[in-house]
């Protein structure tokens, strides 16, 4: 199967406006949940968050996540209203981490009845060693494992919402669960990564609703099976973070690829089902910011509940270890949108 006629894409500035003009000063990550009603909620990561009355992204608290709820379906006029937690040592990340050390980067999520169940990556110390200028041997955070989240009261003011640990989960999932979410139909798919491929677990989806998603079913290549040693890849090569969602009787993924620096751009791949086979990667939009010396792009999502020019996908930028440019250059990190015809 192949589908290879690469659709017209171009920036989408005036949707980017939706980020601008508040204490937060940009993140990356940017997963969204059609929560209905006009109404998205969006998952970040890491995230600056200036103090009170500052308009600069300099002197910012950097908190590990936060969430956003946007009102309205354009991001060029919807209204965006942000979250963290505000405490008496200043923000803090809106999903609470594990001890001194650990943190949480969000993953996908999914409305299921009146709630909101969001996955989120553990992360831990960093592997390697930081060198005098600041760059790490290896990487500066080790994602150690994956947890889940209920968000209730999501129907309510924002600030009202509370968010509690989901228990009844997979013990045993093949990888990091949750690196692209889909409810089709009567079933709730997962996908989880490791070691550049990831593998793709089903539920029911009304067992999911009540909170048991302890009942998993893992593709095995030409079936499904509830023994998770027996799954293969679905989806390979394959990105940490990417987006599954109908379109037209098929299924379209989104995310950034990069096939060397500054050869970096937003891909797509279609495919009939949701295990595959999947064609081979379309580019249809090179990042312009991934031209810049020492600039990373990544990130790249499908916002397919949002409306605008076509199907809107936003990607992520940043500098690596070259930290003293991040916090002065607001050109970066910030999620921008493309606009793909498709």
């Amino acid at each position: 199967m192949t589908f290879t006629t690469a659709p017209f894409a171009a920036p989408y500035e005036a949707g980017n406006r939706l980020f601008r003009g508040t204490r937060w000063r940009g993140s990356d990550d940017s997963y969204t949940v059609d929560l209905g009603d006009g109404r998205t909620l969006w998952l970040f990561g890491d995230t600056f968050v200036a103090d009170e009355g500052k308009d600069t992204r300099v002197g910012s608290h950097f908190v590990n996540n936060t969430i956003g709820l946007q009102t309205g379906l354009d991001p060029a006029t919807a209204t965006m209203e942000f979250r963290w937690e505000d405490t008496a040592d200043g923000p803090k990340a809106f999903f609470p981490g594990e001890g001194e050390h650990h943190y949480f980067w969000p993953y996908h999520g999914v409305r299921l009845g009146d709630r909101v169940l969001v996955f989120a990556m553990l992360v831990g110390p960093p592997s390697g060693q930081r060198h005098d200028s600041g760059v790490w041997d290896v990487v500066p955070f080790t994602v150690e494992s994956w947890r889940a989240f209920w968000l209730d009261g999501i129907d309510g003011p924002l600030v009202e919402w509370t968010v509690s640990r989901a228990d009844r989960v997979p013990s045993d999932a093949p990888g990091i669960l949750g690196a692209s979410v889909l409810l089709d139909g009567d079933t709730l798919y997962v996908w989880s990564y490791r070691d550049g491929s990831s593998y793709l677990a089903r539920f029911d989806a009304a067992a999911a609703t009540v909170g048991d998603l302890s009942q998993a079913e893992w593709w095995e290549g030409s079936g499904w099976t509830a023994d998770p040693q027996r799954a293969v890849p679905a989806l390979t090569p394959s990105t940490t973070e990417f987006t599954v969602h109908r379109r037209d009787g098929r299924y379209l993924l989104v995310d950034v690829h990069s096939f060397g620096v500054p050869e970096t751009g937003v891909q797509i791949r279609w495919a009939d089902r949701p295990e595959g086979p999947w064609s081979q990667r379309t580019e249809v939009y090179r990042i312009p910011e991934a031209s810049r010396e020492g600039v990373i792009c990544y990130a790249g999502k499908g916002h397919p509940e949002l409306a605008g020019p076509g199907l809107l996908v936003t990607y992520a930028s940043n500098t690596g270890g070259l930290d003293d440019v991040i916090w002065t250059d607001e050109s970066l990190y910030y999620p921008r949108f493309v606009r793909v015809d498709v």
